[in-house]
């Protein structure tokens, strides 16, 4: 979860920056600008640090799911997801904003083959979230929870 709060720091950061630019970053105003800074960060502060920690063989084997892209499949994805059951899962889509910036966990039902179950996008506060990377290679799918620990607030 450490990567996530970094990642949302950062988005939090910018937004000083990208409103003297006039780029629009809250949620129903936001467009190409914005998403492309956030895109470039997640892959950076989050993607980035849990490939590293994979064995280097491994590195080109893991494709994950891009940053507020909702995939019609996500049966050969790596992804941030919640709370794992052997069912569903919840697939991490991106941050958003209900009381303070980016504070918020927007994510999709996937079923344990990739398949969305619903496109209804659903909503849970950061704070109350646990993150975990499902990350799939040639050589299998793990979880690896210890990379997403949950936060000290």
């Amino acid at each position: 979860m450490e990567l996530v709060l970094n990642f949302r720091r950062a988005l939090i950061a910018l937004i000083p920056h990208v409103e003297c630019l006039g780029i629009p970053w809250r949620d129903d105003e936001k467009y190409d600008e914005w998403e492309s800074l956030a895109s470039a960060l997640f892959e950076t502060l989050v993607i980035f640090p849990i490939r590293t920690s994979l064995d280097e063989r491994e590195w080109a084997d893991v494709k994950f799911a891009p940053y507020e892209i909702l995939q019609e499949d996500y049966a050969l994805l790596s992804v941030l997801i919640m709370s794992p059951s052997t069912t569903e899962l919840r697939v991490f889509y991106g941050l958003a904003t209900t009381r303070e910036p980016f504070d918020t966990c927007l994510w999709y039902r996937v079923s344990a083959g990739g398949q969305v179950v619903s496109r209804t996008r659903e909503a849970t506060p950061l704070a109350e979230t646990n993150l975990a990377a499902l990350v799939r290679t040639r050589t299998g799918v793990r979880v690896l929870s210890d990379v997403l620990a949950p936060a000290s607030h």
